[in-house]
């Protein structure tokens, strides 16, 4: 890819998407800069890394703002979480500060990673998908150079489930529990983190300021999601069932 000023500034590096696009930037060429409350993120190349919270705008304004190209990933998306206040804080207040730090800037495209979840029939109740709401109309509202894209259920095959009864349960696979219980033939749509976050570095040069970009995997079954998930992980897939929903 050929672009001038290859820099790059990402907010949520640490995160599930975040690793792997700071990755993918780092092979395709780019000079990465990321915001993180981790001191100890490592990357396999060089990274510029900011230690701040989202809110202390003024520990990292100048270093984004130098930048070509921003991917604002922060986000705070504890489901069980009742309260609204942290919501609040990072996915609505975090992305104010971040709009109003780059009025005037030299900043080309601000990719603002939103989810299909805000698409269709949106779940008010919902604390994330609610906040997510408010900052996808605070960025379309802004006039900085925005594109926002809309992932669809992300799958990071890499991730263990912290609970180690589970994560034995699962063999490691997101959602697998879940996947026995519901009705094997009720389709979702999956994308699995390497193809999105191969889209996302493609929407850099190819991409339209001012336009959404929903990126979806295929839509497949619970059996058809845990046979693949299985397949990718290498291991032999067994199609045992919690009788509830058939």
């Amino acid at each position: 890819m050929n672009v001038k000023n290859k820099k790059v500034f990402v907010t949520g590096a640490s995160g599930s998407i975040g690793k792997y696009l700071v990755e993918r930037l780092l092979v395709g060429g780019f000079d990465v800069v990321v915001l993180t409350r981790n001191p100890s993120l490592s990357y396999s190349r060089k990274v510029q890394v900011v230690v701040a919270d989202i809110l202390e705008i003024d520990k990292y304004k100048k270093q984004m703002c130098n930048c070509k190209y921003v991917f604002h990933l922060a986000a705070y998306q504890n489901i069980i979480d009742k309260k609204y206040d942290e919501f609040k804080r990072v996915n609505i207040e975090g992305t104010k500060v971040i709009i109003e730090a780059l009025k005037g800037s030299k900043v080309k495209k601000m990719f603002y990673i939103s989810t299909t979840m805000v698409l269709g029939n949106i779940d008010i109740k919902n604390n994330y998908v609610k906040s997510k709401l408010e900052a996808l109309k605070i960025v379309k509202n802004s006039a900085i150079s925005w594109i926002v894209i809309y992932p669809s259920i992300v799958v990071n095959l890499e991730i263990k489930n912290k609970n180690k009864l589970l994560n034995f349960l699962t063999d490691g696979i997101p959602g697998g529990l879940m996947m026995r219980f519901c009705h094997k033939n009720k389709k979702y749509n999956f994308i699995w983190i390497d193809e999105l976050v191969e889209s996302m570095f493609k929407l850099i040069k190819s991409g339209v300021v001012g336009k959404d970009y929903i990126l979806k995997g295929r839509e497949l079954g619970a059996e058809e999601y845990l046979k693949e998930a299985y397949f990718r992980k290498g291991k032999k897939f067994f199609p045992w069932r919690i009788p509830i929903f058939q």
